[in-house]
């Protein structure tokens, strides 16, 4: 097998309020595109699936260094291809699945990469409610032929079972959310062959009930359970108002409509992207469907968990397109919530504070239908994809404002690198570095990383001089932040495994309480930042 080749670095300038940015190709596949996808962080290191002609599609690892990007496990020997995805790290493990619905664990080195139960298929699709929930020191996901079981494992081959098995639907995805909240596990998942009802499990068999058999008030497949103000709110579809929004109390007890919009052909829906909290209210996409009306608008909502509370935020869209009034991904950043929108009239990149007026597209300079996609958070600064202008889809780099949005590529690029969204599959942060996937040379579709002069790879240029404390670690309702440096401005911003930021939150003292609500239980990178210079820890959120 040929090694994957490390480039010449790429420097690319944009000006004097940026950064310098370099550019890594990785090589890997010198005679094709490697193609690498599912990239995550994992214990400092990028681990990704990718492709050469020897070994088919495999697990991967980098540090950011020639010699530190190389094969992990040839799951399946010779050319063929296991195609690892769903990375999900679990005590000490990174767990994925492969070939393709067996259950895999590595640490990291090929003898320790080792099969732990073929559960013979599963529920995904990439941005709708997830499948797979962590509780504790426990993976719970859907899995089966049907995709009607209940699954679990603690990384172990002994530890990995089934629960239990709910009716099939119709539908390839039986099983349609798993969601934690409050210590349970929150299901959407049959009662029948057509419908879907609200199920709450303390994972075990004899522990998983069905709260509330919705179905007989004619409302299905409940989704989108988000923990807020000690209730447990989620989506649910009815035929005479759409999609609106249900809570049930903090035990799972007494599930009830919160809101009712039988005037809107669809109602309220999150679409693509889980209820976010932001400034204590909850924020999600509305949709209405065929109609766009003064009293029906499509667009952002924010709620406080009743109906009253729930308004439009600010109606983004103008005009109703088939599945593209899409609010695809959010990150709290400089105490604004920035969110991507993808739709033919408002598409861009956006903020908000909660109010309409405070609400802009900070995109509105490049092409109208710039369709950006996956955000990511680096260095204090945002990443995303978009179209700027027919056939270039680039990466950009932001601050926040318009002026401070640019296009970031390496001199002499080929345009349209990044194709699409179904090609750019995100950045990620790891060991210093912004991995993603692009073809900006003719080496093909292959891994590159952009490197920020301001960090050196594994060490966080500009260290705090002083001690960061967090404690507990782990945590659990929240955890406090310590230091001794006295300074004017101060941040914390988890990031998970995946290296989607989760919680970013001002910090103004030298000991202050941070709230994990609404954060679900694994391992999260905490970066604080005190007067521009940077502390990275490990954070453990039981």
């Amino acid at each position: 097998m040929k090694k994957p080749l490390l480039s010449a670095l790429f420097t690319c300038i944009l000006s004097s309020a940026f950064a310098q940015y370099s550019f890594i190709n990785f090589d890997i596949n010198p005679s094709g595109n490697s193609n690498p996808h599912d990239l995550v962080n994992f214990n400092g290191r990028l681990y990704f699936a990718a492709t050469t002609d020897s070994t088919g599609d495999e697990l991967w690892v980098s540090d950011g260094t020639a010699a530190g990007t190389k094969l992990v496990a040839d799951i399946d020997t010779g050319a063929g291809s296991s195609t690892p995805h769903r990375f999900t790290e679990l005590n000490g493990k990174l767990l994925f699945f492969a070939n393709p619905y067996k259950l895999y664990s590595t640490d990291g080195t090929t003898a320790g990469t080792v099969l732990l139960a073929n559960t013979l298929g599963y529920t995904y699709i990439s941005g709708y409610p997830p499948t797979i929930a962590r509780l504790g020191n426990k993976l719970y996901f859907a899995a089966g032929v049907a995709s009607n079981e209940l699954w679990v494992t603690d990384g172990t081959v002994s530890g990995t079972y089934k629960i239990t098995t709910f009716a099939a639907h119709s539908t390839p995805s039986s099983i349609s959310s798993i969601s934690v909240c409050y210590g349970k596990l929150y299901i959407g998942a049959p009662t029948s062959h057509y419908d879907r009802g609200l199920w709450i499990s303390d994972g075990t068999a004899s522990g998983t009930v069905l709260l509330k058999d919705m179905n007989g008030d004619n409302i299905i497949d409940p989704s989108m359970f988000t923990e807020y103000k000690n209730k447990v709110y989620f989506i649910a579809y009815s035929i005479a108002g759409g999609y609106d929004l249900w809570a049930a109390d903090s035990t799972g007890a007494g599930p009830k409509q919160i809101t009712h919009i039988a005037s809107r052909t669809r109602g309220l829906a999150p679409a693509y992207h889980p209820v976010k909290i932001y400034n204590n209210e909850m924020y999600f996409n509305g949709w209405c469907g065929m109609c766009v009306t003064v009293d029906n608008p499509p667009g952002l909502y924010k709620s406080d968990g009743t109906d009253t509370g729930t308004v439009v935020v600010h109606q983004l869209y103008n005009n109703y397109i088939d599945n593209k009034n899409l609010i695809t991904t959010n990150i709290e950043y400089n105490n604004k919530l920035y969110f991507t929108v993808q739709n033919f009239d408002s598409s861009g990149l956006w903020y908000t504070n909660g109010t309409e007026d405070a609400t802009v597209d900070i995109t509105s300079n490049i092409w109208p239908k710039s369709i950006p996609h996956r955000l990511s958070k680096y260095n204090n600064k945002l990443f995303f994809s978009a179209y700027a202008a027919p056939w270039e889809y680039e990466l950009f780099c932001s601050d926040g404002t318009t002026a401070g949005t640019k296009v970031l590529h390496p001199p002499g690029a080929k345009k349209n690198a990044l194709q699409d969204a179904s090609v750019f599959y995100g950045a990620v942060e790891s060991n210093g570095l912004l991995f993603f996937m692009a073809e900006y040379t003719n080496t093909g579709f292959e891994l590159w990383a952009l490197k920020d002069s301001s960090l050196s790879i594994g060490n966080n240029a500009q260290p705090l001089p002083a001690a960061i404390t967090l404690y507990p670690n782990p945590a659990n309702h929240n955890f406090t932040i310590k230091t001794t440096t006295v300074f004017k401005t101060g941040s914390v911003t988890l990031t998970d495994v995946t290296g989607h930021v989760v919680k970013t939150e001002k910090l103004y003292s030298n000991e202050q309480t941070i709230s994990l609500q609404g954060i679900s239980s694994g391992m999260y990178i905490a970066d604080v930042w005190l007067d521009g210079k940077r502390s990275t820890q490990k954070l453990i959120i039981k």
